[in-house]
C-alpha cells in the first residue's frame, strides 16, 4: 500500500549526510566559521605523498575578487588568474580551480534501512524495518570568486525522489518544486532565497554545509595544486558542523574523515581515494551511529570530484527509557559534472 506524505525534504541526519556527500572528499575545516581570506603571497609548492593532502590546498597567487561572468565566456580579465597549464607528469594530479561562471551539477542520493527492536521483539508490524530513500540534484554556479576563494554561489535545489517504508507500509512524498538560493561565504556565511523560494532552518544550514565544504576544497587545493600520487598517502581531517544542527537536544558529529590513496584504477578515468567517514546523530528520539566507507574519485584532468560512493552499518537506540534498539545499513552516492 502506498501513502503520500507531506514533505520531500530529507529528515535530520539523512539530509545532512546527503548534502555532505555532494562535497566530495574535501572535509571542511570550518563550515560556518573560519576565514577564507587570501593567503600571504608565497611561492606555490608541489606536494609529495604521503606528507600532503590532495583535498586541503590553495593557490598562493593573489588575485582580487572576480566579477560575475557573462553568458558568453571570454578570455579571463586582468583581475582573474589565468588557468594553469596541465601537468604532463602522469604521476602528478593537478587541480584546475573553479572560477566565476563555472557550473557544477551534483546528483546525490542517500538511503538507509533500520530494523527496530524493543528488547528481542520487533518494534513495528511486518518486518520491523524503517527505510528511507532520497535523491536530490544541486545545480551550482560560481558568481563571485578569487584565485583562492569561492565567495558566492547560486544554488538550485531540485528534489528527485523521496520514499520511505515502515514495516509493510510505503510512503512516497510529493516532490517540491526546484528552489534557487544565493549563498554568500566568508566569515559570516548567509543564504538568501530567490523569489518564491523557502527553506527551513535545517535546509539553510545544510546548504551552507554543502557550499562551505566546496569552498574549502577549492581554497586548500589552490595553494598547492599538484599532488604526486604515491601508494600509502593518507590524510585525516576534522569537520565542523553548523551550530544550528546542535540545538534543541540534537547533536550531529561528522568525521574525522580519513582519505587514503593506494593506486590508479585502470578501469576508470577517475583517481580513487579510499574514504572512511564516521557520523553520529543524537536527537530527542535517540541516537544513530553510521560507519561509512567507500571510494571518492577525482578527475585526472582537473582533480575535481567526479563520484563518491559510501556505505556501511548503522546502529543506535532510543525510546523514553532506552528500550529501543536499531541496526541496519546506509548508503550514499554522488556524481559531479562541470561546465
Amino acid at each position: 500500500m502506498n501513502h503520500r506524505s507531506e514533505k520531500s525534504a530529507p529528515p535530520g541526519a539523512l539530509g545532512i549526510l546527503l548534502v555532505f556527500t555532494a562535497c566530495g572528499v574535501a572535509a571542511s575545516r570550518a563550515p560556518l566559521g573560519g576565514s577564507y581570506a587570501v593567503a600571504d603571497d608565497t611561492t606555490p609548492r608541489d606536494r609529495t605523498a604521503p606528507s600532503a593532502s590532495p583535498v586541503l590546498a590553495a593557490d598562493a597567487r593573489p588575485a582580487p575578487t572576480a566579477r560575475r561572468a557573462s553568458a558568453v565566456k571570454s578570455p579571463a580579465p586582468s583581475g582573474e588568474a589565468p588557468r594553469a597549464p596541465a601537468v604532463s607528469n602522469a604521476n602528478v594530479l593537478h587541480y584546475d580551480p573553479l572560477r566565476v561562471g563555472d557550473k557544477v551539477k551534483i546528483e546525490a542520493s542517500a538511503s538507509f534501512e533500520l530494523a527496530l527492536q524493543a528488547g528481542h521483539q520487533d518494534a513495528s508490524a511486518g518486518d520491523g524495518k524503517l527505510g528511507i530513500d532520497a535523491k536530490y540534484r544541486f545545480d551550482l554556479e560560481v558568481t563571485q570568486a578569487s584565485a583562492q576563494t569561492l565567495d558566492e554561489l547560486e544554488v538550485t535545489v531540485t528534489p528527485l525522489a523521496m520514499r520511505s517504508h515502515y514495516g509493510k507500509r510505503t510512503s512516497e512524498a510529493p516532490l517540491d518544486s526546484a528552489e534557487t538560493f544565493r549563498v554568500t561565504l566568508g566569515r559570516s556565511p548567509t543564504v538568501r532565497e530567490s523569489s518564491g523560494s523557502s527553506s527551513d532552518e535545517q535546509g539553510r544550514a545544510a546548504l551552507l554545509l554543502l557550499c562551505t565544504t566546496l569552498a574549502d576544497f577549492h581554497q586548500h587545493w589552490a595553494s598547492s595544486p599538484n599532488l604526486e600520487l604515491k601508494s600509502g598517502w593518507s590524510n585525516k581531517s576534522s569537520i565542523s558542523v553548523p551550530p544550528v544542527f546542535n540545538g534543541d537536544g540534537a547533536v550531529l558529529q561528522l568525521g574525522p574523515v580519513l582519505a587514503k590513496y593506494a593506486s590508479l584504477d585502470a578501469s576508470t578515468d577517475g583517481v580513487p581515494f579510499e574514504i572512511t567517514l564516521p557520523v553520529s546523530y543524537a536527537g530527542g528520539l535517540g541516537k544513530l551511529d553510521f560507519d561509512l566507507k567507500g571510494v571518492a574519485r577525482l578527475s585526472r584532468s582537473q582533480a575535481r570530484p567526479i563520484a563518491v560512493d559510501l556505505s556501511g552499518p548503522a546502529n543506535g537506540g532510543g525510546g523514553p527509557h532506552g528500550e529501543l534498539n536499531a541496526h541496519g545499513f546506509s548508503k550514499i552516492n554522488a556524481t559531479f559534472s562541470y561546465r
